[in-house]
């Protein structure tokens, strides 16, 4: 099935939309758990960041083995046009954890707008953007007060 599906493959020009193989593919790799396979067709083909249920698969399979490192690279891929609170919640978080605030406020605030009412996230994510600025203050503090001696 993989080599009919993925291997030089074109819709079927009746009876399915381009968009409807394109499902049809992503969920027979998710229900198969094939997921290199998956990260590989989302690489090659940009169409597939459009679905959440692919970037999510994804997500959720490198979470459950704890490698937030991959499903963060993962997120990266989610297209830019694609509104989904779980994913943008998700794509907040990574940015923060990769020190990148001003993306990760920028996003929260256009999700917010968007309508996002999470009360619990919008707690966490605050919490972590004072922490890091308070960790910045305290090492930078530190290395002044190194330097000054």
């Amino acid at each position: 099935m993989f080599r009919v599906l993925f291997t030089n493959s074109y819709p079927p020009k009746k009876n399915l939309s381009p968009d409807e193989f394109l499902d049809m593919k992503i969920n027979w790799l998710i229900k198969n758990e094939r997921v290199q396979d998956l990260e590989k067709v989302l690489k090659v083909n940009p169409e597939v960041g459009k679905k959440p249920q692919a970037i999510s698969f994804l997500i959720e399979e490198y979470l459950s083995l704890a490698d937030i490192k991959s499903a963060c690279k993962n997120a990266s891929l989610i297209d830019k046009d694609l509104q989904d609170d779980y994913l943008d919640k998700f794509n907040i978080y990574c940015l923060l954890n990769e020190d990148r605030r001003e993306e990760a406020q920028l996003l929260f605030d256009l999700t917010k707008e968007r309508g996002l009412k999470d009360s619990f996230f919008e707690n966490k994510i605050n919490f972590l953007v004072i922490l890091a600025f308070v960790k910045d203050c305290l090492f930078s503090n530190g290395e002044k007060n190194e330097t000054n001696q």
